[in-house]
């Protein structure tokens, strides 16, 4: 695509092969672009450009960090821990005469 950009109007540029075929091209007209208009978008696109580092490099360091880490899962262990804790509780609670 870059080398059509090159082209002058009626000239013709290729072949230029791709996934999907060979092909030419022939620009029929040129349009220049709005450079106050990019101007304008220009700080925006730079900031989602950064916000996207960013957010690539924190799941690059999550990713890290779940690799290296070494997870012991005890939650049975604490459920069961957590039960017999509760029924000695209750064995111990003084019954109320009648």
């Amino acid at each position: 695509i870059g080398a059509a950009f090159g082209l002058r109007v009626g000239q013709v540029g290729g072949p230029y092969e791709t996934e999907g075929g060979i092909y030419f091209v022939q620009p029929v007209a040129k349009k220049l672009a709005d450079s106050t208009k990019f101007a304008s978008q220009l700080d925006r696109e730079r900031l989602q450009v950064i916000q996207a580092a960013r957010q690539d490099r924190v799941r690059q360091v999550l990713a890290a960090l779940r690799e290296d880490a070494k997870v012991t899962d005890r939650r049975k262990e604490l459920e069961k821990a957590q039960r017999e804790a509760e029924e000695n509780a209750q064995d111990q609670v003084p019954q109320q005469l009648p």
